[in-house]
């Protein structure tokens, strides 16, 4: 599922962060339940924006 939220510009400009749940790399392709997640991402940016950074979070599991 692809999510995103847009803020309003302050002191620093406005911003679109996007988060992508559940994502997991099948066949070199990242993809979530719906499929590859490329083309939903393609659709979340903002126009004339083709280039991006991409941070990724993981819950490391606990040690025993």
């Amino acid at each position: 599922m692809v999510k995103y939220k847009d803020s309003v510009a302050r002191v620093t400009p406005g911003s679109r962060n996007i988060v992508v749940d559940g994502v997991r790399i099948e066949n070199g392709k990242l993809v979530d339940e719906n499929g590859d997640i490329a083309a939903a991402l393609a659709d979340t940016l903002p126009d004339g924006v083709e280039e991006f950074t991409i941070k990724i979070k993981i819950e490391l599991p606990e040690e025993e």
